[in-house]
Protein backbone atom coordinates (compact mmCIF):
# COMPACT_ATOMS: atom_id res chain seq x y z
CA UNK A 1 0.00 0.00 0.00
CA UNK A 2 2.81 2.66 0.81
CA UNK A 3 4.41 2.25 -2.84
CA UNK A 4 0.55 3.15 -3.84
CA UNK A 5 0.76 6.23 -1.84
CA UNK A 6 3.77 7.41 -2.86
CA UNK A 7 2.88 7.75 -6.51
CA UNK A 8 1.45 11.27 -4.79
CA UNK A 9 5.10 12.70 -5.53
CA UNK A 10 4.71 11.93 -9.39
CA UNK A 11 1.76 14.61 -8.85
CA UNK A 12 3.23 17.25 -7.01
CA UNK A 13 6.59 16.77 -9.35
CA UNK A 14 4.40 17.31 -12.44
CA UNK A 15 2.47 20.30 -11.03
CA UNK A 16 4.21 23.48 -12.07
CA UNK A 17 4.10 21.85 -15.57
CA UNK A 18 1.63 24.43 -17.66
CA UNK A 19 0.53 25.14 -14.12
CA UNK A 20 -1.30 28.19 -15.53
CA UNK A 21 -3.92 30.59 -12.53
CA UNK A 22 -2.88 27.53 -10.15
CA UNK A 23 -4.67 25.01 -12.39
CA UNK A 24 -2.10 22.85 -13.75
CA UNK A 25 -2.00 20.79 -16.86
CA UNK A 26 0.99 18.38 -15.20
CA UNK A 27 -1.40 17.61 -11.91
CA UNK A 28 -4.17 16.75 -13.73
CA UNK A 29 -2.84 14.79 -16.68
CA UNK A 30 -0.45 13.17 -13.47
CA UNK A 31 -3.78 11.94 -12.10
CA UNK A 32 -5.26 10.78 -15.24
CA UNK A 33 -2.38 9.13 -16.36
CA UNK A 34 -2.25 7.41 -12.99
CA UNK A 35 -5.79 6.16 -12.84
CA UNK A 36 -5.44 4.80 -16.96
CA UNK A 37 -2.47 2.82 -15.94
CA UNK A 38 -2.24 1.75 -12.34
CA UNK A 39 -5.58 2.58 -10.80
CA UNK A 40 -7.37 0.25 -13.46
CA UNK A 41 -5.73 -2.64 -13.07
CA UNK A 42 -7.55 -5.90 -10.96
CA UNK A 43 -4.71 -6.40 -8.56
CA UNK A 44 -4.79 -2.42 -7.08
CA UNK A 45 -8.35 -2.61 -6.91
CA UNK A 46 -8.52 -5.26 -5.25
CA UNK A 47 -5.74 -4.10 -2.62
CA UNK A 48 -7.83 -1.16 -2.33
CA UNK A 49 -10.39 -2.56 -1.55
CA UNK A 50 -8.58 -4.75 1.07
CA UNK A 51 -6.98 -1.52 2.81
CA UNK A 52 -9.96 0.64 2.70
CA UNK A 53 -10.48 0.87 6.26
CA UNK A 54 -7.05 2.44 6.77
CA UNK A 55 -7.23 4.59 3.44
CA UNK A 56 -10.10 5.90 5.01
CA UNK A 57 -8.43 6.84 8.30
CA UNK A 58 -5.78 8.38 6.84
CA UNK A 59 -7.96 10.34 4.74
CA UNK A 60 -9.73 12.10 7.57
CA UNK A 61 -6.36 12.34 9.39
CA UNK A 62 -4.97 14.43 6.29
CA UNK A 63 -8.13 16.11 6.26
CA UNK A 64 -7.97 17.43 10.24
CA UNK A 65 -4.47 17.91 9.61
CA UNK A 66 -5.40 20.23 6.58
CA UNK A 67 -7.91 22.02 8.98
CA UNK A 68 -4.82 22.62 11.75
CA UNK A 69 -2.26 23.87 9.09
CA UNK A 70 -5.03 26.16 7.67
CA UNK A 71 -5.56 27.22 11.66
CA UNK A 72 -1.74 27.83 12.26
CA UNK A 73 -1.71 30.07 9.05
CA UNK A 74 0.34 27.89 7.10
CA UNK A 75 -1.76 28.01 3.70
CA UNK A 76 0.66 29.42 1.56
CA UNK A 77 3.43 26.94 2.65
CA UNK A 78 5.09 24.51 0.49
CA UNK A 79 3.51 22.01 2.87
CA UNK A 80 0.49 22.66 2.43
CA UNK A 81 0.79 22.36 -1.48
CA UNK A 82 2.45 19.28 -0.82
CA UNK A 83 -0.11 17.97 1.51
CA UNK A 84 -2.73 19.11 -1.17
CA UNK A 85 -1.60 16.60 -3.46
CA UNK A 86 -1.47 13.69 -0.51
CA UNK A 87 -5.26 14.58 0.65
CA UNK A 88 -6.51 14.21 -2.88
CA UNK A 89 -4.47 11.30 -3.70
CA UNK A 90 -5.43 9.03 -0.61
CA UNK A 91 -9.07 10.34 -1.06
CA UNK A 92 -9.48 8.84 -4.73
CA UNK A 93 -8.19 5.86 -3.22
CA UNK A 94 -10.23 5.25 0.16
CA UNK A 95 -12.96 6.50 -2.44
CA UNK A 96 -12.43 3.78 -4.54
CA UNK A 97 -11.18 1.24 -2.17
CA UNK A 98 -14.75 2.06 -0.40
CA UNK A 99 -16.74 1.89 -3.79
CA UNK A 100 -15.48 -1.56 -4.90
CA UNK A 101 -16.66 -2.91 -1.42
CA UNK A 102 -20.65 -1.22 -1.07
CA UNK A 103 -20.78 0.14 -4.70
CA UNK A 104 -20.59 -2.97 -6.83
CA UNK A 105 -24.18 -4.52 -6.62
CA UNK A 106 -26.65 -5.02 -9.06
CA UNK A 107 -30.13 -4.43 -9.08
CA UNK A 108 -33.25 -2.73 -11.46
CA UNK A 109 -31.99 0.67 -10.80
CA UNK A 110 -28.29 -0.50 -11.89
CA UNK A 111 -29.36 -2.62 -14.44
CA UNK A 112 -31.66 0.77 -16.79
CA UNK A 113 -28.91 3.38 -15.42
CA UNK A 114 -25.74 1.66 -16.10
CA UNK A 115 -26.15 1.74 -20.09
CA UNK A 116 -27.98 4.67 -20.11
CA UNK A 117 -25.28 7.00 -18.01
CA UNK A 118 -23.21 8.53 -20.73
CA UNK A 119 -26.50 9.96 -23.05
CA UNK A 120 -28.04 11.33 -19.59
CA UNK A 121 -24.47 13.38 -19.09
CA UNK A 122 -24.55 14.80 -22.16
CA UNK A 123 -28.58 16.04 -21.81
CA UNK A 124 -28.45 16.80 -18.07
CA UNK A 125 -26.18 20.13 -18.41
CA UNK A 126 -28.18 21.68 -20.97
CA UNK A 127 -31.80 20.68 -19.19
CA UNK A 128 -30.58 21.92 -15.67
CA UNK A 129 -29.60 25.53 -17.08
CA UNK A 130 -33.05 25.55 -18.68
CA UNK A 131 -34.55 24.79 -15.27
CA UNK A 132 -32.39 26.50 -13.12
CA UNK A 133 -33.45 29.68 -15.35
CA UNK A 134 -37.07 29.99 -14.99
CA UNK A 135 -36.65 28.30 -11.52
CA UNK A 136 -34.29 31.10 -9.98
CA UNK A 137 -36.48 33.93 -12.18
CA UNK A 138 -39.79 32.56 -9.55
CA UNK A 139 -38.79 30.95 -6.88
CA UNK A 140 -37.15 33.27 -4.08
CA UNK A 141 -36.14 30.31 -1.68
CA UNK A 142 -32.86 29.14 -2.31
CA UNK A 143 -33.62 25.32 -0.56
CA UNK A 144 -36.54 25.31 -3.05
CA UNK A 145 -35.07 26.31 -6.29
CA UNK A 146 -32.22 22.97 -5.39
CA UNK A 147 -35.06 21.00 -4.79
CA UNK A 148 -36.63 22.04 -7.96
CA UNK A 149 -33.84 21.80 -10.08
CA UNK A 150 -32.80 18.44 -8.87
CA UNK A 151 -35.83 17.07 -9.19
CA UNK A 152 -37.41 18.12 -12.31
CA UNK A 153 -34.14 18.21 -14.08
CA UNK A 154 -33.64 14.83 -13.18
CA UNK A 155 -37.26 13.28 -14.79
CA UNK A 156 -36.70 15.77 -17.56
CA UNK A 157 -33.50 14.32 -18.50
CA UNK A 158 -34.92 10.97 -18.27
CA UNK A 159 -37.82 12.09 -20.45
CA UNK A 160 -35.37 13.07 -23.38
CA UNK A 161 -33.74 10.08 -23.09
CA UNK A 162 -36.96 7.91 -23.35
CA UNK A 163 -38.22 10.40 -26.41
CA UNK A 164 -34.93 10.28 -27.90
CA UNK A 165 -34.19 6.37 -27.47
CA UNK A 166 -37.63 6.22 -29.88
CA UNK A 167 -36.21 8.04 -32.76
CA UNK A 168 -33.81 6.67 -34.83
CA UNK A 169 -31.01 9.25 -36.27
CA UNK A 170 -31.13 10.62 -32.32
CA UNK A 171 -29.89 7.32 -31.36
CA UNK A 172 -27.23 7.50 -33.62
CA UNK A 173 -26.15 10.96 -32.89
CA UNK A 174 -26.09 10.72 -28.95
CA UNK A 175 -24.50 7.01 -28.86
CA UNK A 176 -27.93 5.78 -27.18
CA UNK A 177 -28.20 1.81 -27.97
CA UNK A 178 -31.68 0.07 -28.52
Amino acid sequence: MIPLISMFILIVVATPILNIGNKSLGEYASYFLLGYFILSMEEVQERLKRHRAILAVLWGALIVWRCVMYKMGLSNSLLWNVEQRLLAWVGILAVLGLGRKYLEFHNKFTVYFTPVAFPLYIFHQSIIVMIGYFTIRHVKAAIIQYMIICLASFGFTLLVYELFKRIKIARFLFGIKK
